[in-house]
């Protein structure tokens, strides 16, 4: 029997199918109007690779019949292992034939130089290996390569991905552990325009309990970093350790104005409440004047929450359910305040008052423990809610 010989004419074509597969299944579906919507061919694209080629002996006439033909990829154009094979019983017509080559994954055919290895029956695999190469927008896909949206349309996307399955991926980074040196980088944001972003994480509306960004580890180290140089981690800026430490060299700013303890209490309390330690260790509104127990107030809006639950904001806590309220004990907060000891004025000190919850001014020498803060707005007669300087003393 003589040797026979494969001419894989359509290797570019090949290639460009491989590719339309990958691009094809990370992008989001056609939108309304696209020509190519309804294209059958394009609905059912998955990870077969069609293949199509000339079979001849070795003079070069034609073979007819079936055939054991085998399709292998590899890195190299001679030697090395498969990174995928297939096998089919194929039917030759006139020397030309269709196949399909099976069990290939975007791990093997990611952009990068391969080979076709083509083995006919108990032949030796033919030589040389058919190159493949890329067709010219397959390039950007090539790994390393950069992926640059040049379109001047406000909000348009440079990349994109997609995640459909529950736990699914819709762009992932992975920085190796083979890495001996450096910090390999498993995803690289930068951003040269003014206002740029590098990177940016959005829930859209309707979500439910997205994140806008997540950072997770899973050993002992590996802290969450922002520095001014990114490779080397001098200068340092932010860090939130594995344990939750947090660190920022920098200042803390937020519109809230004190720093509150939450603390068990009894039930019925409200922003502003003049509180004190009630006997049974617990927060209590305040009862009479100038109160030795007075402990603050009820925070109406807390910068700082000590004692929360971990995980959680403030304003998710159902603070009826679990007992407890939060204690200004530093900063401004607003407060209920009575002029039943006289009208107040900015700058003087206060105590409990003989209503419930309300604070009035404190008067000459009041009694240590007594004064819970000093007035930053006056209150003329009646009773109302001022803003305060909390001032235990």
């Amino acid at each position: 029997m003589k040797k026979q010989q494969m001419f894989t004419s359509a290797l570019v074509a090949l290639l460009l199918l491989v590719l339309m597969v990958g691009l094809t299944q990370a992008q989001s579906p056609p939108p309304a109007g696209d020509p190519y919507a309804g294209n059958e061919a394009e609905a059912e694209l998955n990870d077969i690779v069609p293949i199509q080629g000339r079979l001849t002996d070795d003079n070069g006439n034609p073979v007819d019949g079936t055939r054991n033909i085998t399709f292998s990829i590899y890195e190299a154009s001679a030697g090395g292992t498969a990174l995928c094979s297939d096998t089919d019983l194929t039917l030759v017509t006139n020397g030309l034939f269709n196949a399909e080559m099976d069990y290939c994954t975007s791990d093997d055919i990611d952009g990068r130089q391969l080979w076709l290895g083509v083995k006919v029956g108990s032949d030796p695999e033919m030589t040389p290996r058919q190159g493949i190469y890329a067709v010219p927008y397959a390039w950007s896909l090539r790994p390393g390569a950069q992926i640059v949206n040049t379109s001047t349309d406000v909000g348009a996307y440079g990349l994109q991905g997609e995640s459909t399955q529950a736990d699914g991926k819709g762009l992932y980074g992975y920085a190796s552990s083979s890495a001996t040196t450096g910090h390999p980088i498993g995803v690289f944001g930068q951003a040269n325009a003014l206002q740029g972003i590098g990177v940016f994480g959005y829930v859209s509306a309707g979500a439910g309990s997205g994140y806008g960004g997540f950072f997770a580890n899973a050993s002992t180290g590996g802290d969450l970093i922002a520095a001014n140089d990114t490779l080397s981690y001098s200068e340092l800026e932010f860090r939130v350790s594995n344990n939750g430490d947090v660190y920022a060299d920098g200042t803390y700013s937020n519109p809230a104005a004190d720093f509150a303890e939450l603390l068990p209490a009894a039930v019925g309390l409200e922003p502003g409440d003049v509180l004190v330690i009630g006997p049974d260790g617990q927060l209590a509104r305040s009862t009479k004047a100038y109160q030795p127990t007075v402990v603050g107030v009820y925070s109406t809006q807390p910068g700082f929450v000590g004692g929360a639950e971990a995980g959680k904001n403030f304003s998710e806590l159902n603070l009826s359910q679990i007992r407890k309220a939060p204690l200004a004990i530093m900063g401004v907060v607003p407060v209920k305040v009575s002029a039943e000891n006289g009208a107040i004025s900015p700058g003087e000190l206060l105590v409990a008052s003989a209503i419930p919850g309300h604070a009035m001014k404190a008067g000459r020498d009041p009694s240590v423990g007594t004064v819970i803060g000093k007035a930053l707005a006056g209150l003329d007669s009646g009773a109302g809610v001022i803003q305060m300087l909390v001032m235990l003393q």
